[in-house]
């Protein structure tokens, strides 16, 4: 048995194990090498209640596995010409004090400055005047009600669908064309994707049914954000897709270089994005192996696509509910083929407490959620952190503390007109120093670190975001949504 062969075996072990145990309704796997062809196997039901079998043609979703795809549409678009990563794109007027708008390349790569969001529409839930979601009607609604930005360009690595709805927004208008007939010309044709669909609540035929605790199958949905999460495919497909990047045939080798290269700063767990890819440098090796990954989860979905374009090798796995068990057969087969890989290590734990010395202050501002504004206070002077929004005040639950985060995200169990029955308020905020009209990032020394002591530069405002947050509940069984609120306060008191 080869080495790709052993290494094959022992991912497809963990999921074909997981349907067998009943975790899992049913799953595909593969793996793809530029000179060993693919292998596969695919075990369960793409729909339990009609004993509809798994098989390799079988279109799953794909959620956030969709991101590469947009990513491709906007190299190819780059590669012809017709874009450029560093030209400005425009976002509507939020609270910010006027300055540079981000560029293409900071939206795709999740540091424009937006805040988080995800949003779903159901079928068995749409009415009439909810009808167009999944039109790109949907997706300008939401860029012009949502996408006020949260914190300056380039200030920090924040995940949000909403960027890949501004991005296709910007593809159609600079192209011309539909996103739908860009990523069929540019992908599903270009790389040979039959089973592949786009944008359908349902997915193409004989899709994967999606399922939820249970097993209860979810109703079909829709997004306000289909680049981020509304690709379908067969196992086979998605995985000559990763291939296709790992050889880097679909671009120019500038495109596929750039997409596959660190833009954002490296996270705690090693990863840095890119442009619709995460990218990890893993492994003994001299600088390590660069690895290219992007997971999906939503409401009854998993799906996981691994690129190593040093060993042409490409990696996928897809099922119809959401898991962890994905990325453990994905490392199963990195363990095999990467001499000295280790898993991801686990994000640090946040630290609770009073606020930091040089944040202790009463701070007063306002919340902008769309054209709507609202009155808001942070009390940090005291032992116990307080948020009032609408003269409604709540204290911070389990608020987290790191030297250069406010509050970090904090549950709060606040009901205004931002946060509906339902909904839980998230504090993801910075501290930050006016100079003149403009807002900088507060560092007082070249490390980043703030001393336990106050420095003589204190932090003069809070920015960033209020997200409302709804999540499944047992009344609910369904994927949670969330908005943000952009958020902008000043010290009112040393």
């Amino acid at each position: 048995m080869s080495v790709l062969d052993d290494a094959f075996a022992a991912g497809a072990a963990v999921l074909v194990g997981a349907v067998e145990s009943g975790e899992l309704p049913g799953a595909a796997f593969a793996v793809a090498s530029a000179d060993g062809g693919v292998r596969h196997v695919v075990a369960g039901l793409a729909d339990v209640g009609a004993g509809r079998a798994v098989t390799v043609d079988t279109p799953f979703s794909l959620a956030s596995t969709t991101k590469p795809i947009a990513a491709t549409v906007l190299g190819a678009l780059v590669d012809a010409g017709v874009l450029a990563w560093d030209e400005p794109v425009d976002l509507p007027a939020g609270l910010l004090p006027p300055g540079r708008s981000p560029t293409l390349l900071e939206v795709a790569a999740h540091t424009a400055g937006l805040g988080t969001h995800h949003r779903f529409a159901y079928v068995d839930e749409l009415t009439e005047d909810r009808s167009a979601w999944s039109a790109s009607d949907a997706v300008r609604a939401a860029v012009a009600s949502f996408a006020r930005p949260v914190l300056p360009p380039g200030w920090q690595w924040r995940y949000s669908n909403l960027g890949y709805g501004v991005l296709q927004l910007v593809a159609e208008r600079a192209s011309g064309a539909s996103m739908d007939d860009l990523v069929q010309r540019h992908v599903f044709d270009a790389v040979g994707m039959p089973t592949a669909g786009w944008g359908s609540p349902t997915g193409p035929a004989g899709a994967a049914v999606r399922y939820g605790a249970e097993r209860r199958p979810y109703p079909g949905y829709t997004t306000d954000h289909p680049c981020a999460s509304e690709a379908w495919c067969g196992i086979d497909d998605l995985v000559r897709f990763g291939l296709a990047h790992a050889t880097g045939s679909l671009l120019s080798g500038a495109t596929h270089g750039l997409l596959g290269s660190p833009v954002a700063p490296r996270q705690a767990d090693g990863g840095a994005y890119g442009v619709g890819w995460v990218t990890r440098d893993v492994g003994a090796a001299p600088g390590g192996v660069r690895v290219l990954v992007h997971a999906g989860r939503m409401g009854g979905v998993g799906a996981h696509l691994t690129v190593v374009p040093s060993l042409g090798l490409a990696i996928a796995a897809l099922t119809n509910v959401e898991t962890e068990r994905l990325g453990e057969a994905v490392a199963a087969v990195l363990a095999r083929v990467i001499p000295g890989y280790a898993p991801p290590a686990p994000t640090p734990g946040w630290r609770g407490g009073p606020a930091h010395p040089s944040l202790r202050a009463r701070w007063e501002g306002e919340l902008l959620l769309g054209d709507d504004r609202s009155p808001a206070v942070i009390d940090a002077s005291g032992d116990t952190i307080t948020l009032a929004v609408d003269g409604e005040e709540t204290p911070l639950v389990s608020p987290h503390l790191q030297p250069h985060l406010v509050a970090g995200h904090a549950n709060l169990a606040l009901r205004t007109r931002l946060a509906p029955a339902g909904a839980i308020l998230h504090l993801d905020a910075l501290p930050a120093r006016l100079v003149g009209d403009t807002l900088e990032p507060y560092r007082p020394d070249e490390t980043g670190a703030i001393p336990d002591a106050i420095p003589d530069a204190i932090p003069d405002a809070i920015v960033g975001a209020l997200v409302a947050a709804r999540y499944a509940s047992p009344d609910r069984p369904r994927q949670g949504d969330a908005v943000s609120a952009a958020l902008l306060l000043h010290r009112v008191t040393p």
